[in-house]
């Protein structure tokens, strides 16, 4: 099993690595608080991913799935469309 190199946290304070930056209505934006290295060793640097919320999940859920999608290794900018689905 291969060791944890860094410890990625989601919730609503300001502390965690990825948090929401606001949200209006279905509109939010979720903001990568630092820079993260995904499972293939590359880098994802602090930036907002604007999306919207799917009505399926809440908050947190959200969050959840942004965060482990950025871990994998998805590009932040495909995480809006593939969470809508």
């Amino acid at each position: 099993m291969p060791a944890a190199a860094e410890c990625v946290t989601y919730g609503l304070s300001q502390r965690d690595t990825l948090t929401i930056s606001s949200t209006v209505d279905r509109d939010m934006a979720l903001a990568l608080q630092r820079e993260i290295v995904d499972v293939r060793g590359r880098r994802t640097d602090r930036q907002e991913i604007l999306l919207k919320r799917p009505t399926h999940l809440g908050l947190e859920q959200t969050l959840a799935c942004a965060g482990s999608l950025l871990v994998l290794g998805v590009d932040a900018e495909e995480i809006p469309a593939l969470i809508a689905q």
